[in-house]
């Protein structure tokens, strides 16, 4: 749909998240709001900086029932996501490069990808400098959720689309 290629994936289940985020000692996160969710995650997270271990991480990753009252919770969901993701590429990226070789190889049992242990922790080195606040975007596709006919749709907003594959290209 987007027109670029995939050259590698990675794929990690939501128990292997959290002891990911374990792994690498917690990760920090700055939440826009509250984050107050009883019923399904049992969050109550305050907006601003927030230190999470893994469990805690996992449930962000999972909440979407927190944002009832703003709507599209799958949306915030997903932004939660991006956040923690990038929280954990920070930390690994600024770590020395043995701690990054031995978190990388104990990482590789949680996650399924088409790369090696040996090729991630080599990836991850060489972009051992990189500045992650800068240098790496996160998005998620411009569309809109549409129920009809007992099934979920997302309407792509094409302009939104290309301007977003103007900036990735």
């Amino acid at each position: 749909f987007a027109g670029v290629s995939i050259s590698h994936y990675a794929e990690v289940d939501m128990d292997g998240f959290a002891a990911i985020v374990d792994q690498v000692g917690g990760v920090t996160v700055d939440l826009p709001v509250d984050v107050k969710d009883p019923d399904y995650t049992g969050l109550d997270l305050k907006a601003g900086q927030n230190t999470l271990d893994g469990r805690t991480a996992a449930l962000l990753c999972r909440a979407r029932h927190a944002y009832d009252n703003y709507g599209d919770g799958d949306l915030y969901r997903a932004a939660n996501q991006r956040s923690v993701i990038m929280a954990v590429v920070k930390k690994l990226m600024a770590s020395d490069p043995a701690t990054m070789v031995n978190t990388v190889t104990a990482m590789a049992e949680m996650v399924n990808t088409d790369m090696d242990a040996g090729s991630i922790a080599a990836l991850a080195t060489q972009f051992r400098d990189m500045n992650v606040d800068e240098d790496i975007m996160t998005g998620m596709e411009p569309t809109t959720s549409e129920y009809r006919n007992d099934t979920w749709y997302e309407i792509c907003n094409t302009k939104a689309w290309q301007t977003m594959m103007q900036r990735v290209g």
